[in-house]
Order: structure tokens, then sequence, then C-alpha cells
């Protein structure tokens, strides 16, 4: 069968559930974290149980246990906001067979509710979508006798708003292999975007008695090939074959932030929610994840500079070197660098020339340029004209590539213009041989 991954471009929520359960913290790979609630005094009991059966689910699984109503919520996003096409896909092993048991729910209180999967009696599993948000309004499609009592099962239940014809179709996979699934009425094309948090193991009255891992909500859907894959390739257990990108300061990265996640084969990804205050400089980096969830080492750094401006300055090349100042007659300059392409992101298109009388650099107006091709073994010079007599000058020269960015150095040479130009040489002697 064919396996493909789904990729990741639109990943809501990523939940290994292999977090140390004596902590309300459970990490979300790609978006807010979750919060576990449920027992007496805040005592987060709930075990991490080494899951295992076929396939052998790696690492572990969060225990909701019968008589501690735990649950996680997950604080309502922009990601999780869905109101078009979905897939949801986790692992569970349900404690026996109960009568109604709320597994993944976006808002569950009346006029709040959005898309839920519970599981019933008889091993049937219910999908819900919901137009407009109340009870009366939802739809769902239920499956026979499909859920194992305790042993472990990879669900995915997929929505396609516009699977039908104009209307909604819901799918339903087990352990890869699609299950019928029998809807109550016409699948409606839209879901309702509950401002509610989602909550896990949890509806409005009911509670999860059983295990659940690796919990996926996708804002696409999965075909059958990508189903394959999840159980298959991806051994439904933890994702791999994707880059997390992260951000840093300093030279510190922040791993324990995902800033955006690409696909494997991806060249560029939009990273939202990036707020830099002006005059800083950030680094950031991508990391390949493997099937079992280890990281790559860093991949190479991008600078990004932020000015005083809070602009982004875009690819940068080197800064120049040996910056030196040459004092001439008539109140002129004579400045002379070198530049050195080594690790330079991007080739410079000139150097730009900032000249400080008194009153500050101005970055905004150079006083002239000199081209980069006419260089000489990497080696640089410009005059300036006729200054003020007695004036004292600062220079500041800086590399700049076209319609990108340009180096943010501020080293600067200084001196008095004088008109008569340098001190004459004093001392010199002359001798006189007969040939």
């Amino acid at each position: 069968m064919a396996a493909t991954s789904p990729g990741w471009k639109k990943l809501a929520l990523y939940m290994k559930l292999n977090d140390n359960a004596a902590s309300p913290v459970v990490i979300n790979e790609v978006g807010d974290n979750g919060e576990l609630h449920g027992g007496e005094e805040n005592s987060y009991t709930s075990e991490i149980a080494c899951a295992s059966g076929n396939p052998p689910y790696l690492n572990g699984a969060f225990y909701f246990e019968p008589e501690g109503n735990y649950y996680i919520v997950v604080p309502d996003s922009a990601a999780l906001s869905i109101t078009g096409d979905l897939t949801i896909a986790f692992t569970m092993k349900r404690n026996g067979d109960n009568s109604h048991e709320s597994l993944i729910c976006k808002g569950i209180t009346d006029g709040q509710r959005s898309y839920s999967v519970s599981s019933m009696d008889s091993g049937r599993l219910l999908f819900y979508i919901t137009p407009n948000g109340t009870q009366a309004s939802r739809q769902y499609c239920i499956t026979g006798d499909v859920l194992a009592d305790s042993s472990w099962q990879r669900i995915v239940v997929t929505y396609d708003a516009d699977g039908a014809g104009g209307n909604g179709l819901v799918k339903c996979y087990i352990d890869g292999v699609e299950k019928t699934f029998t809807p109550s009425g016409t699948i409606p094309s839209s879901i309702h975007d509950s401002t509610e948090d989602l909550y896990i193991a949890k509806g409005l009255n009911d509670y999860l008695a059983g295990k659940l891992d690796n919990i996926i909500i996708d804002a696409k859907v999965w075909m059958q090939e990508n189903v394959n894959w999840d159980w298959n390739d991806g051994n439904c257990r933890e994702l791999g074959h994707y880059h997390r990108v992260y951000r840093g300061q300093d030279g510190i990265m922040d791993y324990d932030n995902v800033q955006a996640v690409m696909d494997i084969d991806d060249s560029q990804v939009q990273v939202n929610g990036q707020e830099l205050p002006a005059n800083t400089i950030w680094h950031y980096i991508r990391r390949q994840v493997s099937g079992c969830g280890l990281e790559s080492e860093d991949s190479p750094t991008l600078i990004i500079t932020i000015d005083e401006n809070g602009d982004m300055v875009g690819s940068t090349p080197n800064p120049p070197d040996d910056l030196t100042l040459e004092k001439l007659a008539g109140a002129k300059f004579k400045l002379q660098w070198r530049y050195t392409p080594t690790g330079e992101e991007i080739e410079p298109t000139g150097f730009r020339v900032y000249i400080d009388s008194g009153d500050g650099f101005n970055f905004e107006s150079p006083a002239d340029t000199v081209p980069y091709m006419l260089g000489r073994n990497g080696e640089f010079n410009w005059t300036s004209d006729e200054l003020v007599d007695g004036q004292m000058y600062r220079f500041c020269v800086r590399s700049y590539r076209e319609a990108a960015g340009e180096s943010q150095n501020t080293n600067y040479v200084a001196d008095f213009a004088d008109s008569q130009g340098p001190d004459a040489i004093t001392g010199l002697r002359i001798s006189y041989q007969e040939a």
C-alpha cells in the first residue's frame, strides 16, 4: 500500500504525552501547552505508563485514572479554531467497555461546541461536527463495534468540508484500516468557531478512564496513503521526517519553544507571532526530527537584525575590516579598509561611507558609496572632499547588498581636518658623496 507523509504545515496540535505527570504542564510541540487537571488538592498522580502491544508504541502514555477525573485543557487559539478540513489522530487504550467517554472536544458547553470525538459502549466511536455551536445542530458519525477493550489502537478520524458535493464527509480508520462510519444526517460543510478551550479526556459531564498517547490535530484531510504512513512508516508513535524551527538571542537558543514546523523538503516557512524589539539580533536554526522524536544538531544559523526603527534588516555581507584614516592636505581624508568574504551570508554590492561632524552618524544618509567591484585583492579606499579646517570628523564604513541589508557595525576612525595636511617630516638629513 502507498504510504505518504501528510506534511505538517497545518499542524494545530501535537502532544506526545511523554511528560512527567507530576507536573501540570503538558507539552504541545507546535502551540500552546496544555494543563493537567483533576484529583484532589492538585495531586497529579497520573502515571506515565509504558505502552506496549502491536505495534510497540514508543516512550509513554498518559493514564487517566478511573477515579481521578483527570483531564487536559489546551487554551483556545487560532490554530485550534478549525472551521474546515480536519484530521484528529490519537492512540488509545480503554479501561473496559464504558458507556460514554469524551476523548477530544473543542468546546463543551452548549453554544460553544465545535468538533469532538467520543467512545461509546459496544465498542462504538462517535465523531461530532457542530455547524453553529449548539447541541441541537450537531451531526455525528458512529461506527459499529471497532474499539477494543483494554488494548492499544491507533484511531484517525477525518472531516472533508466539501467531500460530499457541498456537504461534509467524515471517515474513520482504526490501525490503518478504514471502518464504516454511519452519519446521523447530512454532515455540515463548516464547523463552528468555538472560543472555548480544547478538552482532552473530558466532556461536559464525563471523563475518560484509560490511556491516551500521541495526539495530532491537523487542519487538513488525511487520505488513505497518509493514514498508511502514520500507521506503518510513522509508526503512529511520534512524528518524524520534519523540522522544528527555534530561535535565540546572544548565542543562547530557546529549545523549549518551537517557532514553526517545516516539512522535510521545505525550503522556506512562515514564522508567525514574532515580536522582536528594536536594536536586537536574533538567531534562527532548525532541527530535523526523527521518527522516535530525537532531534538532529542545529542547522547553520540564520541571523536576523532589527534596527533602531524596529525594522528587519535583510541578509547582510560581512562588515569591513582594518579601517584606517590618513590625513591629507586641503582638509581632506583618505579611508582604507579590507573586506574578507569568509563566512559571508551574501556578497556585498558595495560600501557606504558615513561621516559624523559632531551631531552623530546618520545611517540613513551615507556621504558616498564605493562599489565592491573596485576593490583589489580585498582592499578598498575612498578620499573625501575638502572639509572644514580644524573640525573633528568621525568616519564609519559599512558593507551593503542592494535590496537586502547593510552590516550593522558602528566602529569608526576620527581626526581633525587640516588644510595644511600632515606635519612635515622633521630631522631629515642629507649627505653627499662624490662618485
